[in-house]
């Protein structure tokens, strides 16, 4: 009885076993009529075709591993991008279940942020998929370059800065709207510190560009050929968002209005040759252009070569006499007979050099002749001998130099101090080192600005001095000694006090403080780029992300704000000017009265004349007011708290807490002082018009398109390719399941019945 019990469940358990295996073989069987599905780790072999909003087209970017992306910009329409398929196999286009053959297109719809492409192996039966992340920019322009030499070309710019390639540019503004369209000419490396001559194609580096043609590439630019791509460092203490650039050009544009030369600025996205660089900052050239509109002596200049001639130590040259050191001109270079040389100049402070042309001051400023690039030694001894007297009236305590000219007589003290302030509120550490630069036109004085690269992140905006302890105070002399001499006059240092009120009031619409009427704010401009930023920091590969590096940007500004305006130029806490107003008393004699602003020292002013030697003058009297001859030169002093006071500089001037300055000399009455508040004429609300564009041509842009809600599709894990070879439906899984689950359950029902017979036997 127990052997036909053995026999009944061995038989038994065969044929569960035999039904399991028919149901398995079916189940694979099944499988075999339809591809098995791998995802891969090569270059997904599909671009996005041009058409559209796309001039070019568009490769897929693969990150690391199994991550494929798709940097689409922002005016892109998401919902029919067509694909292109570039494999060597079939493509399997999921909408409408039909194979693509190579170099065929299809239509897809990228609206969610992960799409499947499929590309078909017919042979082996093998769907290969490639899961791609898709990504959009924000509302911001996009430029898109064609390399005549592609990627060799792209090797050649970083490998060399004084490679130049050329080749295409097309421009789109955040709407799709063409702004450029053709040539380029020039393409080149740009920066000192911040180029990188990597020899590799995939680095991004600022670039200086040439259209083929002039263009306006930033609304209240004017048109222009020349432009600058600026790359936004990440590291050190620098702002790897970029809002430092736009923030302060945009502050000093609305500061000085249509008095002065603005510079204009916005983010873009940059295509080279089909793939996404990252986010730049477009901005002008420092250079003759059509926002900085000098005369143009370079374009009047003849020259047949590039060799420069260095003069020093000549005191017969009228540079060197009235104080320059040393300087360098064009030898073979001239202009027609009767020109004008008094205009136009582009000049830049330098450090420790002054490049081909230019020229050393006294005190140690090196200024390089940025336009025209190869002057003439008439030219550059023009322009040095300038300089060096309006460097000698600055020197005086009197801003007199021995010629009788006030230092105002050679520059814009407005334009100084609008420059300053810029400067030193963001902390740009490049003050009076480099990027620094001033415009001299014909027939006129030196104007200071516009202003340039800014790069200041974070850890640097935490700063309570003035200028900011990062190079500007102790790095060399020639970095702060104009500053330390203009903050000696009592005239000026009152200017730009006001001019600080003025700036304030922008800087609260910047930080969200006051309602936006002239300039874009803070979280309005790094919300637009948000989405290009995010490509960026995966493109890129970044340290954190966009929002961490904005938040902490955001905190350093509210910090700057308090201690600035809050500390440092707390009239309560240090000194801010001196000047001197009179009357005519009718009897030959004046009553001059001086005024001080904030804190002083003392209760009284000193009072001094000058006489034969205009740089300084002789003590007459002390007090509130003082009556003298009419028609003398008399000026007033007072010392007070040095509200640009550090410890560890190298000038006597800040490294001293208290500051000693001159009042304006009065020479004759009534006494008309400089207004600390820039005024604009009907077109500067044109220019700073919010997020940078022109206010007529806001009132005719159309609403951007409504994005369509994102849903975000349920993640797929994919088996690794040696554990599971291939992808089963549900239907299949269950069959196979129920097989396995049924030889378990017979297998344990014979146990059972083992069992049971050992205990009866």
């Amino acid at each position: 009885m127990k052997t036909m019990m053995r026999r009944a469940g061995r038989g038994l358990l065969f044929l569960l076993c035999a039904v399991t295996l028919m149901i398995a073989c079916a189940a694979f069987a099944t499988a075999a009529d339809e591809a098995l599905v791998y995802t891969t780790k090569d270059q997904a072999p599909f671009t996005v075709v041009a058409g559209g909003e796309l001039p070019e087209d568009l490769s897929v970017w693969k990150a690391t591993g199994k991550n494929y992306y798709l940097f689409l910009p922002g005016a892109v329409d998401r919902t029919g991008v067509t694909i292109r398929y570039d494999g060597k196999l079939v493509a399997y286009d999921e909408t409408t279940g039909k194979t693509v053959a190579p170099g065929e297109s299809y239509v897809c719809d990228l609206s969610a942020d992960k799409a499947n492409l499929y590309e078909y192996n017919e042979a082996e039966g093998v769907y290969v998929k490639y899961a791609v992340n898709v990504m959009q920019g924000g509302a911001i322009p996009t430029v898109w370059i064609t390399l005549t030499g592609g990627d060799e070309a792209m090797i050649r710019i970083n490998s060399s800065q004084s490679d130049v390639e050329e080749g295409s540019i097309f421009m789109v503004d955040e709407y799709g709207r063409t702004v450029y369209d053709g040539a380029m000419t020039r393409m080149k490396g740009h920066g000192l510190t911040s180029y990188e001559r990597s020899g590799r194609l995939n680095t991004k580096n600022s670039y200086n560009i040439n259209l083929g043609q002039k263009a306006e590439l930033v609304p209240g630019a004017g048109r222009s050929k020349k432009w600058s791509l600026l790359r936004i460092r990440t590291w050190g203490n620098y702002d790897a968002t970029g809002l430092s650039y736009v923030m302060a050009f945009n502050t000093y544009n609305a500061l000085i209005k249509d008095a002065y030369f603005n510079q204009c600025t916005r983010f873009v996205d940059v295509y080279i040759d089909g793939d996404y660089w990252g986010v730049y900052v477009l901005t002008e050239r420092m250079d003759i252009n059509g926002s900085m509109t000098v005369t143009d002596l370079e374009d009047k200049t003849d020259m047949p070569s590039t060799k420069v001639a260095q003069v020093a130590n000549k005191k017969s040259d009228p540079a060197i006499a009235a104080g320059i050191k040393s300087y360098s001109y064009a030898v073979n270079s001239s202009v027609p007979e009767g020109t004008d040389i008094t205009g136009g100049y582009i000049l830049e402070i330098m450090c420790n050099h002054y490049g081909e042309c230019g020229f050393r001051t006294q005190h140690n400023m090196f200024v390089n002749i940025k336009s025209p690039a190869y002057p003439t030694k008439e030219m550059v001894q023009y322009i040095a001998q300038y300089v060096q007297e309006f460097e000698n009236a600055l020197f005086s305590d009197t801003g007199y130099n021995e010629l009788g000219k006030h230092y105002t007589d050679y520059v814009d003290e407005r334009s100084y101090a609008a420059q300053t302030l810029i400067y030193a509120y963001y902390l740009n550490w490049e003050i009076y080192r480099t990027s620094t630069y001033m415009t001299k036109d014909a027939g006129e004085v030196i104007k200071f600005g516009p202003v340039w690269d800014f790069e200041s992140g974070p850890g640097v905006m935490y700063d309570p001095t003035l200028f900011g302890t990062t190079f500007a105070y102790n790095d060399v002399e020639q970095q702060h000694c104009w500053f330390e001499q203009a903050w000696r006059k009592g005239d000026y240092l009152h200017l730009i006090t006001e001019m600080n009120e003025q700036l304030r009031e922008i800087v609260d619409q910047v930080m969200g403080k006051e309602d936006a009427e002239i300039v874009q704010t803070f979280d309005d401009c790094a919300d637009t780029v948000k989405a290009s930023h995010d490509m960026n920091w995966l493109r890129w590969g970044q340290p954190n992300d966009y929002d961490t590096w904005r938040e902490a940007f955001r905190a350093s500004l509210e910090y700057r704000y308090d201690t600035w305006f809050g500390t440092l130029w707390n009239p309560q806490k240090y000194l801010l000017g001196l000047t001197v107003d009179g009357v005519d008393n009718g009897d030959g004699m004046w009553t001059l009265t001086g005024t001080t602003y904030g804190k002083v020292d003392s209760d009284y002013l000193l009072w001094y004349e000058i006489t034969d030697d205009w740089t300084e003058g002789k003590q007459i009297g002390t007090g509130e007011s003082i009556t003298v001859p009419a028609g003398g030169k008399y000026y007033a002093r007072v010392t007070g708290p040095n509200n640009a006071y550090y410890q560890y500089a190298n000038g006597k001037i800040f490294k001293n807490k208290s500051l000693t300055v001159s009042s304006n000399v009065v020479t004759e009455l009534p006494v008309t002082l400089a207004s600390g508040r820039i005024e604009g004429g009907k077109t500067w609300q044109r220019m700073l018009a919010a997020k940078n564009a022109p206010v007529d041509v806001i009132a005719e842009i159309p609403a951007p398109k409504p994005v369509e809600a994102v849903t975000e599709p349920e993640t797929e894990t994919a088996a690794p390719r040696a554990s599971r070879s291939a992808s089963m439906s549900d239907a299949e899984w269950i069959v196979m399941t129920a097989g396995i689950v049924l030889v378990a359950g017979t297998m344990a029902v014979l146990g059972g019945i083992k069992r049971k017979g050992s205990k009866t036997a």
